[in-house]
């Protein structure tokens, strides 16, 4: 079974080598591992460490793009494995993880993920486990670990790929939508992925990531109070405190 892992970047030169060196591992202890990178025309160095590690890059193109879905949808259109995974420029697998999905995987299962490490600031890392209430990513929000995951191709081309106008939550929309449809998840207690804390999400909290993330829960049937209760119940968590003027902001999504 033939698995392709995706990796966009955009001037990650600080951050991509450790990326690109966890798949080499992988393919040392899987040989059918497809990978490919999709960067958004670096301007730093990414594109020379690519181009130092074609042992291990199987397919890059470097080309400016619409944003992180769009960029995301390149690579699934590139992709030939049955599974991909997509892992971003700073984040990394961690040992045996396309084994174990290997080994967990049937023609059944649409979706499978495990756990991840989630390396904070100072370089200490959290085991992180999913919910596996999947119904909640309709009504709540993103519960899986995105980079501890991997999605049959076949399920991309039954129910769709990433909306390019999502900026921060797509991954949650996409799920969503797949819950909705009946995709078949399995879930692996097993640590798959290192990400670093602080992407894209946390960066545009209240810009966009909120209110994307408020238009998915009303858009399957969540009535606009309960969702504004949720808002402010995850700004509290966010911030830790919340002054009057976040908390407009959150409600908002300004």
């Amino acid at each position: 079974m033939k698995i392709s892992i995706v990796t966009i970047s955009f001037n990650s030169a600080a951050t991509i080598n450790k990326t690109i060196q966890s798949v080499r591992k992988q393919k040392e202890q899987y040989k059918d591992i497809e990978y490919i990178i999709v960067d958004g025309a670096s301007t730093d160095e990414t594109v020379e460490i690519i181009k130092r590690n074609k042992d291990v890059v199987d397919v890059w193109i470097s080309e400016k793009d619409k944003g992180i879905s769009d960029a995301f949808n390149k690579g699934i259109h590139l992709a030939k494995g049955e599974f991909i995974c997509l892992l971003n420029s700073d984040d990394e697998l961690l040992s045996n993880a396309v084994v174990n999905v290997i080994n967990n995987a049937d023609d059944t299962i649409d979706i499978i993920h495990g756990n991840v490490l989630a390396r904070d600031e100072k370089g200490f890392c959290k085991v992180k486990k999913p919910n596996c209430d999947y119904s909640l990513l309709m009504t709540k929000g993103m519960y899986l670990n995105h980079p501890g995951m991997f999605i049959r191709k076949r399920a991309y081309e039954k129910w769709g790929d990433y909306k390019v106008d999502f900026r921060c939550a797509m991954d949650r929309e996409l799920l969503a939508r797949f819950v909705a449809g009946g995709a078949v998840f399995k879930y692996i207690d097993k640590e798959l992925a290192l990400f670093q804390n602080g992407g894209e999400s946390t960066k545009n909290f209240t810009k966009h990531a909120m209110p994307e993330s408020k238009r998915i829960s009303i858009s399957y049937g969540v009535s606009p109070l309960k969702v504004q209760i949720e808002t402010i119940k995850k700004s509290i968590l966010y911030f830790g405190s919340i002054t009057k003027k976040k908390m407009i902001w959150a409600i908002k999504g300004q």
